[in-house]
């Protein structure tokens, strides 16, 4: 419960050791829940009060460790490369490279560029609507698993000479290149190149600059919300443009909003407080508050305000466009998937793998944080993007399936364990009688399966800017990135620790 009130508390603009940060005139006396889950009395001047109970309520726990970044060891950051020195030498190694390059496309016979270009071409084919038919995915799954099974092969027998082919290799079929975060991407490209004989030193030094610089001003946005980093790593793998720092800022606040109220509904709550929980969402009502424990005040009223905050913020800058029922819509559509993920786990009741899929698809909430998104980017708001939005675009739909089976494969051992409502491998299990071993592989199949929708998603005549669709995109990929090697958000073990200093605390030398 700790990791929850530490959660909250770091949404509200102003720093505090009060975990009731609200007003008090809010919250009338009644019978209040410690942090043990013991009751104590106090009087109630308010009927819909909730009824004291002296008997002690017993909560499950998610066993969530400290972070392993401290507060004072943000606020510290200072990095060299905010400096204009490194800012002034970014922009004269830019002028170097572009007349490296004007010279090597001088160079290059046209035969050559036209190679390039249809290689860069099927390399990208995320990026564009090309038309494919069913033979055509067939013989892409067929070259895909050929090329597997022969590179891991040519692996294990030690026929790869090279060094840095070798050194490739092994990172494309540790996870495929299109669905790995950028900017961890870039680091790693970056660091491969500078080990190569034939490395240029120019556009090494531009590269390695332009990191760090932009990791500086990661670095100050992260002051902002310095205790909550597992949530601050989803903006920056997401939302690329260095100017965007108050959408990464609110964004990580987000997030870490919606990891709250996700594990009020999956670990904490009692099933009584859920059904009150969900009401006050469905009915917006904030004298409803009275009704709440304690802590589920402070968590609702810290969403409560932060979609105020939202709503205000795109009010003033957008030129008076009114999104809060559109936020508020969000938000009751997450609550009721949660809910009944709630009742499956209290009634024992493991669903279909259609049910599961249909209301995972609203509970890994992805619709909400991207739809969110969308109105804080610098896009215009459309009224056929937003009511696409609602209708669940594929642009957001396939995001959100990905998101909900990879973070399932990556965390469904510790939430069983936990006590959890049953996710897509015990469905899957449950529902065909397959192995856990054949339920995982499925589940990887329909991760691909996924994939390939979203990269078949066009740009072109899209209702929806080139910044949202690439952030679409980007939150499939941060989800690989989080649960690569187990449940990164939660359990945070050595791999994740290693991977997010790189990104945002270790320069690169």
């Amino acid at each position: 419960m700790a990791a929850i009130i530490t959660n909250i508390l770091i949404i509200s603009r102003k720093p505090t050791n009060n975990l009731c940060t609200f007003d008090r005139k809010l919250a009338p006396k009644r019978c209040r829940f410690s942090r043990n889950g013991a009751a104590s009395t106090t009087s109630s001047q308010h009927s819909n009060a909730v009824p004291c109970d002296l008997t002690p309520v017993t909560r499950r726990s998610g066993n969530y460790k400290p972070p392993f970044w401290d507060f004072d060891y943000i606020q510290s950051l200072n990095s060299k490369y905010k400096e204009e020195r490194h800012l002034r030498r970014a922009s004269e190694l830019k002028a170097q490279v572009e007349t490296l390059l004007e010279a090597t496309m001088i160079l290059l016979e046209p035969k050559y560029l036209i190679v390039s270009r249809t290689r860069m071409m099927n390399l990208s084919l995320f990026l564009v609507k090309t038309p494919t038919d069913c033979y055509k995915e067939k013989i892409l799954d067929q070259a895909r698993e050929f090329a597997t099974i022969f590179l891991e092969k040519n692996l294990d027998q030690k026929l790869i000479i090279d060094q840095n082919l070798s050194l490739l290799v092994r990172h494309a079929l540790e996870i495929p290149l299109d669905w790995n975060v950028p900017r961890t991407n870039a680091r790693w490209f970056i660091e491969a190149h500078g080990k190569r004989p034939d490395m240029n030193p120019i556009v090494l030094e531009l590269a390695k600059l332009d990191f760090n610089i932009v990791q500086a001003i990661h670095q100050e946005e992260l002051k902002n919300v310095s205790r909550i980093v597992e949530d601050y790593i989803w903006s920056v793998g997401m939302i690329e443009p260095p100017e965007y720092g108050y959408q990464r800022v609110m964004f990580a606040k987000l997030i870490g909003l919606v990891t709250t109220v996700d594990d009020i509904f999956d670990v904490y709550g009692t099933l009584e407080e859920l059904q009150l929980f969900e009401e006050a969402f469905q009915r917006w009502d904030i004298e409803l508050i009275d009704q709440l424990p304690d802590y589920m005040q402070v968590c609702y009223l810290a969403v409560y305000n932060f979609i105020n905050e939202v709503a205000y913020d795109v009010l003033n800058d957008k030129g008076g466009i009114v999104i809060i029922k559109y936020l508020r819509k969000l938000w009751t559509d997450l609550t009721r998937s949660y809910m009944q993920e709630a009742k499956w786990y209290h009634n024992g009741h493991t669903p279909t793998m259609d049910e599961y899929i249909n209301n995972a698809l609203i509970s890994s909430g992805t619709p909400a944080v991207l739809t969110h998104l969308f109105f804080m980017l610098r896009n215009p708001i459309q009224k056929e993007a937003v009511d696409e939005l609602y209708k669940y675009h594929d642009i957001v739909r396939w995001p959100s399936i990905i998101t909900r089976l990879v973070d399932d494969i990556g965390t469904s051992t510790e939430e069983m364990e936990r006590g959890d409502a049953p996710k897509t491998i015990q469905c899957y299990m449950n529902e065909t009688g397959a192995s856990y071993k054949e339920a995982q592989e499925y589940t990887m199949f329909l991760v691909r399966e996924a994939w390939k929708k979203l990269n078949e998603e066009p740009i072109a005549n899209s209702p929806f800017s080139r910044d949202f669709i690439t952030c679409s995109i980007n939150m499939g990929r941060m989800t690989h990135y989080v649960y690569l090697h187990g449940d990164g958000q939660g359990v945070q073990h050595s791999g994740i620790k290693d991977r997010t200093t790189d990104l945002l605390f270790n320069p690169i030398e």
